[in-house]
């Protein structure tokens, strides 16, 4: 996927699903997390230190960026990191969103594995904006896209310039020039799969030759 914008995040159908049947269902086969420990089980595992901790805790809010005693063990994983490197969360979707706007910038591609929980994806949702266009880059191994809703001017050093609309598939041997650009008046959304060399820059720059 081509990273143009991460400004819109669009529901996620996995949880809908979750909020509209999880509760009726006896037996749930489609979960992907691990059997989770009884809180008695856990505070089991606590020292005296922690014990004392556990019960002075009060349900309110801890720092912003995760409770400071937390930070400081994950960083002491860490050789080269401090505790305020380190950022925590209650769940898997913010953290995702903050990272993905952190590493990426317009123009950069994210490969994902597919079929993926649907945040991975979502929060790096690729929309071309009208006027909007990619950089001219190559990759090291084959890219195959498809295209999802609105228009693009495709180009590659191959077959030069070609308009794809929904459903429009392409693809581009390794280490040819490419770039999506959108002249139209709507949003343009594609998926881009790959095969990537992790030795070779992902997505050098390039041009095309007149």
């Amino acid at each position: 996927m081509t990273a143009t914008s991460l400004q819109s995040v669009q529901g996620l159908k996995l949880e809908r699903f979750f909020g509209e049947l999880g509760g009726k269902a006896e037996h749930l086969l489609c979960t992907s997390d691990v059997e989770p420990y009884r809180l008695r089980d856990l505070l089991e595992l606590a020292d005296d230190e922690l014990r004392v901790e556990w019960d002075r805790l009060a349900l309110g809010y801890t720092d912003p960026g995760g409770m400071p005693a937390l930070r400081e063990e994950i960083a002491g994983m860490y050789a080269s990191i401090e505790a305020d490197d380190v950022v925590t969360f209650a769940g898997a979707d913010e953290a995702i969103f903050l990272a993905l706007n952190a590493i990426l910038r317009p123009g950069d591609h994210a490969v994902v594995i597919w079929p993926a929980y649907q945040s991975l994806h979502e929060v790096a949702h690729v929309r071309i904006p009208p006027g909007g266009a990619t950089s001219v880059h190559t990759h090291p191994g084959p890219e195959l896209i498809y295209q999802l809703t609105g228009r693009i001017l495709y180009q590659n050093a191959l077959i030069g310039t070609v308009e794809l609309g929904p459903a429009g598939p392409e693809g581009i041997p390794p280490g040819t020039a490419v770039q999506k650009r959108n002249r139209f008046d709507a949003d343009a959304e594609f998926l881009s799969w790959f095969l990537v060399d992790p030795e070779e820059p992902f997505a050098p720059g390039a041009e095309f030759r007149t």
